[in-house]
């Protein structure tokens, strides 16, 4: 058995199968059962609970929100952000209380690492995303204005930077990331879902493009392969011939060159510049 909260256990063979996401997640709504008081679950712990990816790990502590009136203190299981939150700053889902998704992500974006607060806000911004709830959506606009409105609060900088950063076109947390070790780097940024009709008429998006260098880049995350979800019935051999069958056709429709990189290689801001480079990335002056 694996222990979750107090007094709360589930089977070794059920945890075993459930990705991080998940696992977190039943942690955060373990606590909940137990906990004695009204908690606002905030900043990782909401994360988890709205659905929304984040780049690294998940804590191993939750995360609520309490007023700073409450006297209450953080624990090694429990982190308590001081905050007077407004009534539209929290809801409820799956009839727990949540901080918003504005909230949530702004509270992220200044918090975590500049990567963790890209992703984040990448997925809330995005229209096209189909894997998000449509109730999470938030305005790129009120993500730049929070910054404002926090002009002398902790982390504001870095909200307002990766207010900037963010792009709603990107299409996993794979790619957010990606998009902040290319600037790191260096590199000449990409455009993103880049459209290409193969000479069948069909429609196909690639992760990146750099339309001066000829080529096209490619987020290789393993969840497609290895994931239920994705893999929806078919063998990881079935996936893997359908994604050769779709690159060469980009590349005969293009005629340009196509890379591809993992989290391993993301993870490696100079590993990650000399595939590209080599590949044929033109740096600018």
């Amino acid at each position: 058995m694996v222990r979750l909260a107090r007094g709360r256990f589930l089977e070794a063979g059920e945890w075993n199968v459930l990705d991080p996401d998940e696992k977190y997640r039943a942690q955060v709504r373990a606590f909940a059962e137990t906990t004695r008081t009204v908690q606002v679950f905030s900043h990782w712990s909401a994360a988890a609970l709205w659905g929304i990816p984040i780049v690294g790990v998940w804590p191993s502590a939750i995360h609520v929100t309490v007023n700073p009136k409450s006297g209450q203190r953080s624990t090694r299981r429990v982190v308590r952000h001081l905050a007077a939150l407004r009534d539209d700053e929290v809801v409820q889902r799956d009839g727990l209380f949540v901080t918003s998704p504005l909230r949530t992500v702004v509270d992220l974006a200044r918090t975590a690492r500049f990567e963790t607060g890209v992703a984040v806000v990448d997925f809330a911004i995005a229209r096209h995303r189909k894997d998000r709830d449509p109730a999470l959506h938030v305005e790129h606009g009120l993500v730049i204005e929070a910054a404002d409105q926090l002009a002398n609060q902790r982390g504001v900088r870095r909200l307002r930077r990766v207010g900037e950063f963010a792009d709603g076109r990107s299409g996993s947390a794979g790619e957010s990331f990606s998009r902040v070790q290319i600037a790191r780097a260096g590199l000449p940024a990409p455009d993103l879902q880049v459209e290409v009709i193969d000479r069948e008429g069909r429609t196909w998006h690639t992760d990146f493009g750099w339309k001066d260098s000829a080529l096209l880049g490619e987020f290789d995350g393993m969840a497609k392969y290895t994931r239920n979800r994705y893999l929806q019935g078919r063998e990881v051999a079935e996936v893997v011939i359908e994604e050769k069958l779709r690159e060469d056709a980009i590349r005969l429709a293009t005629g340009f060159g196509m890379v591809r990189w993992t989290w391993p290689v993301a993870s490696d801001v100079h590993r990650l510049e000399r595939l590209l480079v080599s590949a044929g990335l033109r740096r600018e002056r």
